[in-house]
């Protein structure tokens, strides 16, 4: 919610664990990435979830650098400890490009 763009607002999707629309899964804990982020998947029969308007919180895109580090301070989340392959890795240093390129 708080990543690239910097300049588009980001939000955070709030979905009850026990629904008859959808089914929350917990995979296997199998890789780095699942595991930093404590991921979850969400299984729907349609392939959608429509979220009601109360449950997505809006991130306005000039609260997100200092949300970024207020997460990375209170609770030593950040981008190299949720995105932990190289994958991440690349994508993050493509998104500080952009960024510097658009500032």
């Amino acid at each position: 919610a708080c990543g690239p763009p910097r300049v588009r607002n980001g939000r955070v999707i709030c979905l009850k664990r026990a629904s008859t629309d959808y089914e929350v899964l917990t995979p296997a804990e199998n890789h780095s990435r699942v595991i930093a982020q404590k991921s979850v998947f969400v299984k729907s029969p349609t392939g959608i979830v429509v979220p009601d308007d109360e449950d997505v919180v809006s991130i306005p895109s000039e609260l997100k650098r200092e949300l970024l580090a207020y997460l990375e301070q209170a609770h030593g989340i950040s981008h190299s400890s949720i995105y932990t392959d190289i994958i991440g890795f690349v994508d993050y240093q493509e998104a500080l490009l952009d960024a510097l390129l658009n500032e």
